[in-house]
């Protein structure tokens, strides 16, 4: 005989009780219509025949899919420690999460298009938005008139959000490198991460920096231009090989910071370790930190925790959907090198 699922009448059946019954047990509800003595013999019945819940008729019942979307633009720094941190606690509560994708020319139309096959054919219950996502006014409103729960992840918004505190990670950086004695500490951004689109890490890194640097009496030295890879030897040497050069760096990118470092030993700036090093700081995700062969100082920014800040939020977020959520902050974390 072919082995079929185990079904609320089967439960209901061995233990003498009616279906309904069964249901109120298996879903928490309305217990205080089944007796002591019969929610005992549900659930060893429940027990012995190794029943499990119908998911789909559970999604119908609840009218919720357990599926989440994550919502991911063409240039997503990080987006895979945020996915591996998304998915561990989707998979910790028994959802299950869709990757989506938002091309750069996407406008309102386009979202209003694609909206409607994410809400009914894959079946959302609710989305994240990665913040590398660019999203004009107009793409905003028209997701935000759909009335879904949404959490924007890494991006620094009013609410219904959770972003790294990147004006502290400036401040935790800047403090370092005058704790080893630096005074003239250069703030360098040349690359830009969102063609367009300043990210908030950016602005709110530099401001920390700022903050930092005048806290100590000293003028804060910003470098920011746009320099092309094939320029930036020549940039970096005009940087670096002048009297008034500074004797320190925090750079954005750690590839950025690689070349500096190179050209740095070209021009014969002492390396860590040496009298007088030219120090480099940069930031890098918590969980790749470890693993720094150009000896930087290190500020790092624990990605993977924020994406299972996102996805907690966003499941607090479909429990309480007419509740605007308070922004969710995760703070860096020092990762110093040089001792």
């Amino acid at each position: 005989m072919a082995s079929r699922y185990v079904t609320l009448e089967d439960v209901a059946k061995k233990a003498g009780v009616s279906k309904t019954q069964v249901s109120f047990v298996v879903s928490q509800t309305n217990l205080n219509r089944v007796s002591a003595d019969r929610q005992e013999r549900i659930r060893r019945a429940i027990k012995q025949m190794n029943y499990r819940p119908h998911r789909a008729a559970r999604q119908i019942q609840e009218r919720a899919t357990r599926n989440l979307g994550l919502l991911l633009g063409p240039a997503a720094p990080f987006a895979r420690e945020h996915m591996e941190g998304v998915a561990l606690i989707v998979d910790q509560v028994g959802y299950t999460a869709s990757l989506l994708y938002l091309d750069a020319q996407a406008d309102a139309r386009s979202v209003r298009h694609k909206m409607p096959h994410w809400l009914e054919e894959i079946c959302l219950d609710g989305f994240l938005i990665h913040g590398s996502v660019k999203l004009p006014p107009m793409v905003r409103q028209a997701i935000e008139s759909m009335r879904m729960p949404v959490i924007w992840l890494n991006e620094r918004l009013a609410r219904d959000c959770v972003y790294v505190d990147e004006v502290m990670a400036g401040r935790l950086a800047t403090e370092r490198l005058l704790e080893r004695g630096h005074r003239r500490i250069a703030f360098f951004n040349i690359a830009g991460a969102f063609e367009g689109r300043e990210h908030h890490s950016h602005t709110d890194r530099r401001e920390g920096y700022q903050q930092a640097m005048k806290a100590a009496g000293l003028t804060p030295r910003l470098i920011e231009q746009r320099v092309e890879y094939a320029d930036r030897e020549t940039f970096f040497r005009q940087q670096l090989d002048s009297p008034d050069r500074p004797t320190a760096v925090i750079e954005l990118y750690d590839g950025v910071a690689a070349q500096i470092r190179l050209i740095a030993a070209q021009v014969g700036l002492p390396r860590p370790g040496q009298t007088d090093a030219f120090d480099i700081l940069t930031f890098l995700p918590q969980q790749i930190g470890r693993d720094n062969p150009f000896q930087f100082e290190l500020v790092l920014i624990p990605h993977r925790q924020l994406g299972e800040a996102a996805a907690h939020a966003l499941l607090r977020r479909i429990a309480r959907p007419d509740e605007p959520l308070a922004p969710v902050v995760i703070q860096p974390i020092p990762g110093w090198t040089s001792q």
